[in-house]
C-alpha cells in the first residue's frame, strides 16, 4: 500500500460520516467494473481472516458466480487507519467452459478521529494504483429475515452445505416455538449425561469441594467473574471495553438459554488482589454450573518464574509496590476455581507475559467484527450446557506483550468473542468446540499483531491448556 493511495482516496471521500462496525454476519455489495458491467456480491463474514464473497455477474449471455476468500490487513498511515480485505483464491461456482480468469476485488475502509467510511472502496488491481480504486455502489448489512431461497440461489448451488444451512435456518426462523421446543428437548435429553460425566470427572479430582449442594436436576447457573484494571492511565480504556463486551455478551447468552447468571466484578477503585480473592471466594457453584473468569489488565513475569502463565498485576496504579500482595498467578486462579467443582470452568487473561510487565497500546485500530446475530441456539447450548471440564488460556506466551487499543479493547478478547460467534453460527455444521474457539482466538490475535496488520506491534502467541471433554 502506498501513501498516495490513501491521500487520493481521502480527498475524494471527505463526506464520510459514522464509524463502520461489523455487527452482522452477512453483507450485500454492489459495484461495477470500468466497462460498466454490474456485479452483485454476497459476503459471509465471521472475522478478519474468515470471510468469503460470492460474486454474481453476467458476460453476454453467460451467468457467472465466483467464490473469493478474504484475509484482513489493518494499519495506519499519516494518522489514518485502514482495513483492507484482500481477495484470494477465486473459484468459479458456475460452469466456466471458456476458462475465464477472475481478478478478485480488494475492499478498503478508512477512518480517523474526524472521518470514517461506511461504504468501502474497491479495486481488482494488485498494485493498488489510485486511478483503479473506486467506491462501491452499495454496501449493506443483511439480516436472516431479509434472505430467501430465491435470493440465495443467485450465489449458491442447491447442494452446497452453506446453502442447505441457510435454508434450514430460514425454515426454523418461521417458528420460534419450534426452535424453543428443539432446544428444550435437547436440554432435557442431555442433562443427565452431562451430570453423569461431570460426576465422573469430579470423582477423579481430589480437590473437589464435596460440601456443595447436589443440584443435578436444576438448570445450571453461569458464574461470571471479571477483574479489569479500568482506572489505570495507559490501558484503562481498553480494559473497560473488554469488560463491557464480555459482560454484555455473556448476559445475553444466559438470557438466550434461559439460565441464571451470577456476576462478580472487580474494577475501578476496587481493583486489588484482596478484592479479586474475595470475589473468587464467593463463587460456590453447583455440580452443573459454569464458571468463567476473565482478567484484563497488566501482567508480569518474574525472573525466576517457571510457570508459563503470567502473574496478574493487581495494582491500582504504577506507584504501588509490585510484590506478593499486589500480584496473583493466573495458574492459582485456575486451580482455585477448578477446585470448586463446576461442570465447566474457563479461566482467561489478557495481559502481558513479560519481565517488564507493560501491556502495549498501539495506535493501529481495527474494525470491530462481532457476528452477534444469526446464531444457532442448539450450538450455543452444546457449548454452555453440554461441555465438561476446564480450560486456561492467556493472550501471550512467556516473554511477549499483549496488545490492545483504545478503540476496540484487546486483540485477544476480540478474537475470543469473534471465534465464539463463529462456533455458534447456524452455518457451523460441526460440533461446537471450546478448544477450537481458543485456538482460533489465539490465531486471530497473532494475525492482528503481525507486521502486515500492525507495524508497531510485536507478534503475540497466546497460550492455552484444555481438559474439556469432547
Amino acid at each position: 500500500m502506498k501513501t498516495k493511495l490513501f491521500r487520493t482516496a481521502l480527498i475524494s471521500f471527505l463526506f464520510l460520516q459514522s464509524f463502520i462496525s461489523f455487527s452482522q454476519t452477512f453483507y450485500e455489495l454492489q459495484f461495477h467494473d470500468n466497462t460498466g458491467i454490474p456485479y452483485l456480491g454476497f459476503m459471509v463474514y465471521y472475522g478478519e481472516n474468515n470471510c468469503y464473497l460470492r460474486v454474481a455477474f453476467s458476460q453476454g449471455d453467460v451467468y457467472n458466480v465466483v467464490n473469493v476468500e478474504y484475509e484482513s490487513k489493518t494499519g495506519n498511515e499519516n494518522g489514518t487507519n485502514y482495513q483492507l480485505l484482500v481477495g484470494k483464491n477465486p473459484t468459479y461456482i458456475t460452469e466456466n467452459p471458456t476458462q475465464l480468469g477472475y481478478n478478485p476485488e480488494h475492499f478498503i475502509w478508512f477512518w480517523n478521529d474526524s472521518i470514517s467510511s461506511e461504504i468501502p472502496f474497491f479495486t481488482d488491481d494488485p498494485d493498488f494504483k489510485p486511478e483503479n480504486i473506486r467506491e462501491v455502489d452499495n454496501f449493506s448489512e443483511l439480516h436472516l429475515d431479509q434472505l430467501s431461497e430465491e435470493y440465495l440461489h443467485q450465489f449458491y448451488n442447491a447442494d452446497e452445505p452453506d446453502y442447505l444451512s441457510f435454508v434450514n435456518a430460514l425454515n426454523n426462523q418461521n417458528s420460534q416455538a419450534d426452535q424453543d421446543h428443539q432446544y428444550n428437548q435437547y436440554y432435557q435429553n442431555d442433562q443427565n449425561n452431562q451430570i453423569n460425566q461431570n460426576n465422573h470427572i469430579n470423582q477423579n479430582d481430589q480437590n473437589i469441594n464435596t460440601t456443595r449442594p447436589d443440584t443435578a436436576l436444576a438448570k445450571p447457573v453461569l458464574h461470571l467473574i471479571i477483574a479489569a484494571n479500568t482506572s489505570i492511565s495507559n490501558i484503562g480504556l481498553s480494559c473497560t471495553i473488554d469488560m463491557k463486551n464480555f459482560k454484555s455478551d455473556f448476559e445475553g447468552i444466559a438470557e438466550a438459554l434461559g439460565i441464571n447468571i451470577q456476576e462478580y466484578f472487580v474494577s475501578d477503585n476496587s481493583f486489588s488482589k484482596q478484592n479479586v480473592l474475595d470475589e473468587i471466594a464467593k463463587v460456590n457453584p453447583a455440580a452443573n454450573d459454569i464458571v468463567i473468569f476473565l482478567y484484563s489488565g497488566h501482567g508480569i513475569r518474574y525472573d525466576n518464574q517457571t510457570d508459563s502463565y503470567p502473574q496478574l498485576d493487581l495494582r491500582l496504579n504504577s506507584f504501588q509496590d509490585l510484590n506478593d500482595a499486589t500480584s496473583l498467578s493466573l495458574s492459582t486462579v485456575y486451580s482455585s476455581l477448578v477446585s470448586k467443582g463446576a461442570r465447566l470452568t474457563l479461566v482467561l487473561s489478557n495481559c502481558c507475559n513479560s519481565k517488564l510487565g507493560i501491556n502495549q497500546v498501539t495506535s493501529s485500530s481495527f474494525l470491530s467484527t462481532m457476528s452477534n446475530q444469526n446464531y444457532n441456539k442448539s450450538n450455543l447450548a452444546k457449548l454452555i450446557l453440554n461441555s465438561s471440564g476446564s480450560l486456561i488460556a492467556t493472550a501471550a506466551s512467556p516473554g511477549e506483550y499483549a496488545w490492545c487499543n483504545d478503540s476496540n479493547g484487546s486483540y485477544f478478547v476480540n478474537g475470543f468473542l469473534q471465534s465464539f460467534y463463529q462456533e455458534i453460527s447456524f452455518l457451523n455444521t460441526k460440533t461446537p468446540d471450546w478448544d477450537g474457539i481458543l485456538t482460533n482466538a489465539i490465531a486471530s490475535a497473532k494475525s492482528a499483531t503481525s507486521p502486515a496488520s500492525c507495524p508497531s506491534c510485536k507478534v503475540q502467541n497466546g497460550l492455552m491448556s484444555s481438559k474439556i471433554s469432547k
